[in-house]
């Protein structure tokens, strides 16, 4: 099977994918009709084993091989973000408020992309491949509610992987790491109890907001003096309030501490020396501290032998692997499947690009150029798995690009070429590609022509511009006669 070749004979069914999803984002715990269009999906390719979860809006499809074999694992999360979208796209959220600003829509056209070829393929398969498409992963409680209801019962090995900001030149690549790859995070819930009083009379009073002060100064000692300094952990205190009235002594402060940590022995640790710690101060203030341990996400352990395989994979399809040398910081509900059942699992990073543009994940303004370059695969006992990519970086695919941004027509027929939604004359001479004459808007004509010497030298300078580039649906070809003219314009360039 090969399987570069088969990814990219379906990178138009996954762009469609992703880019529809990105439209109708719903937060953890509301995801009802991105499972309902999953399932819809799903069904279209011909998938039958279906399962929807009672207690959550998860959704379970398993593809039966058509050879004996083990049972891997794919998952994908499917929630958005509490985020208002700043992308300008034409594919943006119609969802006001909520944003796929964490790349799940990716993920999930991702895992469809991989369903519909496994689905087609599956009599060459040896063993069964689990479709998990996952809800809830930023309320860190939808991995949880699948294994409860057995989404994992039977499967041998589980793979996920998360698109994440990077340079241009290495998008499409797969970031391999052995071993702990993402950071626990846990909540303290710390209320300090003291004695309210007039504010000119101190001494008849318990000051819970200097207490309160004093303990957070102590806990930065946490990390600093009771970690391992070859392990590594974070404990933040992010929030405190306290007191009502500037003439009364506080009696109640609150505050919220988050720790992410690396490992097992730093976690327990730094949980014990929180707890020892605000006993101390306790009893030093004479107030009572009170503190609530809110567990978060678990460590993700990649199973060496499960990286390896993935490793392999990615390089035998023409893929990009590589192994990194320090974990990512971030944490992931995905690390659940593997923790509390014992499968062993990984969990990958694959470079979107953006480059100098690039922001942070769960940004309004965050765009995928590119999700992944070429094929990537997840391998378990012979089960090749392939992910698909949104071509939005004009470079990606330069040839067609520049022949489709020479002359475009109106467009209203259905096909998968690039469409050029929006450019005008200024935008494209701030990008430095030359003499520009016309524009297109949607639903409009338009003769778009570059006059420079090499426009493929200015190629990388289209990243700047503000030009919306889509590989989508609604897009009529030009005519052969345009087509011709085009290709006499930039043949001597093509080569």
């Amino acid at each position: 099977m090969d399987i570069k070749s088969l990814a990219e004979q379906y990178n138009d069914y996954i762009i469609d994918r992703r880019r529809y999803y990105h439209t109708c984002p719903e937060l953890s715990g509301e995801e009802k009709n991105t499972r309902a269009h999953l399932k819809e999906d799903l069904e279209a390719l011909g998938i039958t084993d279906i399962h929807e979860m009672e207690t959550c809006y998860g959704l379970t499809a398993t593809i039966h091989g058509g050879k004996p074999g083990k049972t891997v694992a794919l998952r994908a999360d499917i929630d958005a973000l509490p985020v208002k979208e700043e992308t300008g796209l034409p594919f943006a959220s119609h969802n006001e408020g909520k944003m796929h600003a964490c790349g799940h829509d990716n993920h999930m056209a991702m895992l469809l992309g991989a369903a519909k070829l496994l689905q087609e393929h599956r009599e060459e398969l040896r063993g069964d491949v689990r479709l998990i498409f996952q809800p809830a992963e930023e309320h860190v409680i939808g991995s949880k509610a699948m294994i409860a209801e057995g989404a994992l019962d039977g499967v041998d090995a589980i793979f996920g992987q998360h698109v994440c900001p990077s340079e241009n030149d290495s998008v499409g690549r797969m970031q391999l790491y052995k071993g702990y790859f993402t950071s626990a995070v846990d909540l303290f819930h710390i209320a300090v109890h003291g004695k309210s009083g007039h504010g000119a009379a101190p001494h008849t009073a318990r000051d819970a907001i200097a207490c309160a002060g004093y303990l957070i100064t102590v806990l930065q000692t946490v990390v600093s003096r009771r970690i391992d300094p070859m392990d590594s952990a974070v404990l933040t205190v992010g929030t405190m309030s306290g007191g009502d009235a500037v003439n009364i002594t506080a009696g109640e402060a609150r505050m919220v501490a988050v720790l992410r940590s690396f490992s097992d022995v730093g976690r327990d640790t730094a949980i014990q020396e929180v707890r020892r710690i605000c006993k101390g101060i306790g009893i030093a203030f004479d107030c009572d501290i009170e503190v609530n341990l809110e567990e978060g996400y678990a460590l993700q352990y990649n199973d060496p032998t499960m990286i390896d395989l993935v490793n392999k994979a990615v390089t035998a399809a023409g893929g990009k692997a590589e192994f990194i040398d320090k974990p990512f910081s971030g944490s992931e509900d995905f690390s659940f499947f593997g923790k509390l059942t014992g499968t062993p699992s990984a969990f990958m990073m694959v470079d979107a690009g953006r480059g100098e543009n690039a922001v942070s994940l769960h940004n309004g303004k965050i765009v995928f150029d590119g999700v992944v370059e070429s094929a990537k695969t997840a391998l378990a006992n012979g089960i090749p798995v392939a992910l698909g990519n949104d071509v939005g970086c004009p470079y990606i695919t330069q040839y067609d690009f520049w022949r489709e941004l020479c002359y475009f027509h109106k467009y209203c027929g259905v096909s998968n070429r690039f469409a050029l939604y929006t450019a005008t004359l200024r935008n494209a001479q701030l990008a430095g590609i030359g003499d520009v004459t016309g524009s297109i808007a949607p639903g409009k004509s338009a003769d778009f022509i570059v006059t420079r010497e090499n426009p493929l030298e200015d190629l990388r300078a289209l990243q700047h511009l503000e030009l919306v580039v889509c590989r989508g649906r609604a897009v009529k070809k030009p005519s052969p006669k345009r087509k011709k003219e085009v290709d006499a314009l930039l043949d001597p360039y093509l080569v």
